[in-house]
């Protein structure tokens, strides 16, 4: 951590990456708020981060940490936050300590959150192998066995590790949804708990309504994004993305662009249709628009070593990353949809017994997982580590949950660390009220993606159809296109 900033809060010693955001508020009696990264309040229209920083501040000293928690749990943008609280003790120094830290995560835990527990103390990062370092942590002896025997159980597709299970002996994760309790007099005793939901979900099948929701909030939330000084957008041929630009739009300038991958080694026609589709919209509304080639670089690269100082232990496809890093501008904010799905919906097929260890294998990567001991018995603790039951997710769909906690937190959110590389990841959907209603409509609307055909009636040149010869998607032009 050579040349990383450091700051000494209340008894922490927080080391930062030098591009990374931190803002501190103001102590009161009660303790103080550290927000890193950038939180948006779209509630208030407000992304001034030392004025969101007060404002929990001020919600901690009147009505304590769990309407802090509340209320930060509803900020949009990309940010972690820690709130120092406690019984303030008489030190040594001028600054009184507060022995208490809980660490929140976004919505969807975008930044990485990860700890360790150590006879000498107290671990958190943004990554699990810095931690490890940090904690003098070592790789699981098991590691290879498990990654090689999640291969051959699931040749192709993604694969990440199950449950609670990071690549280093003792260091675990902290899950969306969920948040970390550290007392500094006893922290080998860190809990971590599920704050949300605290509400049931509001179910209805009243379309127009929760459409007019989606879009005043949606819009509200890209048009704060949009006010930093260059806005990048990552599209494709897809609904997500589609649907997100279609949010944005109004907002970007000229100097503004899009941005689309393509993987040369891919030869499904989907590929290719991704970069002509973007490109034909993007071009249509006058957006500049940029294709990267999906690529890994060289052995001598500057990349390469990034990579290697990254994933030193678990290789990650970073094909998109190198990409990103070598053909677009540094410092730009970079909007993504990915994680569109917590809010439609990715696994179709639907079991809805409770929860069990075999249902958790299943959902994570398949059949082929359900009767293996090491992957039950990772999901059986995994369960009681987040307490995910019927009863606690207050009506809310369990894939659509175990989707958003689990895929986003332990495989999607190093595609939002892989951008940071080079510039900025807000992403579009990292917005929890955004997400809750999306989850107000009933299944079979999220299935047929009723609110982003919705957004494509009540903005058609948007809209996407798809031919019947082949199945692929085709753009609507004439009169109503711009």
């Amino acid at each position: 951590m050579h040349g990383w900033k450091t700051l000494q809060v209340d008894g922490f010693s927080l080391w930062t990456n030098p591009r990374t955001k931190v803002t501190l508020s103001a102590a009161k009696a009660s303790g103080r708020v550290l927000f890193l990264g950038d939180p948006i309040d779209v509630d208030h229209a407000e992304s001034r981060v030392t004025e969101i920083a007060e404002q929990i501040s001020q919600t901690l000293d009147r009505l304590g940490p769990e309407e802090a928690v509340r209320q930060a749990a509803y900020l949009a943008g990309r940010w972690t936050m820690l709130l120092l609280h406690g019984q303030r003790q008489p030190s040594y120094s001028t600054f009184a300590q507060s022995p208490l830290c809980w660490i929140v995560p976004d919505t969807m835990g975008s930044q990485g959150s990860f700890y360790a527990t150590t006879i000498k103390g107290f671990v958190y990062g943004s990554s699990p192998t810095l931690v490890a370092a940090a904690a003098n942590l070592s790789r699981r002896k098991d590691l290879s066995a498990v990654t090689k025997e999640i291969k051959q159980l699931r040749p192709r597709g993604v694969t990440y590790l199950p449950g609670m299970m990071t690549p280093f002996a003792g260091v675990r994760p902290v899950m969306p949804n969920c948040l970390l309790e550290v007392d500094r007099r006893n922290p080998g005793a860190a809990t971590h708990r599920r704050f949300w939901p605290w509400e049931e979900n509001q179910r209805t099948d009243d379309v127009a309504t929760v459409y007019r929701d989606f879009r005043e909030r949606f819009s509200a939330y890209l048009g704060l994004i949009a006010q930093r000084p260059k806005v990048g957008v990552s599209l494709t041929g897809g609904l997500d993305s589609t649907t997100m630009l279609a949010h944005l739009y109004p907002h970007l300038r000229s100097s503004d662009f899009t941005f689309t991958y393509y993987n040369p080694k891919d030869s499904a026609p989907s590929a290719a249709a991704d970069v002509f589709e973007a490109n034909e919209l993007a071009s249509r509304l006058g957006i500049q628009h940029r294709v990267l080639q999906w690529r890994n670089p060289s052995a001598d690269s500057p990349y390469a070593e990034i990579h290697r100082r990254v994933h030193p232990h678990l290789y990650a496809s970073h094909g998109a990353a190198h990409a990103m890093w070598a053909d677009l501008p540094r410092d730009f904010t970079h909007v993504n949809s990915l994680a569109g799905e917590i809010g439609t919906t990715m696994t179709r097929v639907r079991d809805y017994r409770e929860p069990d260890p075999a249902w958790y294998a299943r959902f994570w990567l398949g059949d082929n997982f359900t009767t293996v001991k090491r992957y039950l018995d990772s999901f059986d603790r995994y369960l009681d580590y987040t307490d995910f039951s019927h009863a606690s997710l207050a009506g809310y769909d369990q894939h659509n949950v175990a989707y958003w906690e689990l895929r986003i937190g332990k495989w999607g959110y190093g595609k939002f660390v892989d951008a940071d590389q080079s510039h900025r990841c807000i992403p579009a959907f990292n917005d929890r009220r955004l997400l809750e209603i999306m989850l107000r409509l009933p299944q079979e609307h999220l299935v047929g993606k009723a609110l982003y055909h919705a957004t494509f009636a009540d903005q058609p040149q948007f809209r996407p159809m798809f031919a019947p010869t082949d199945g692929r998607k085709t753009w609507v032009t004439g009169p109503t296109s711009l």
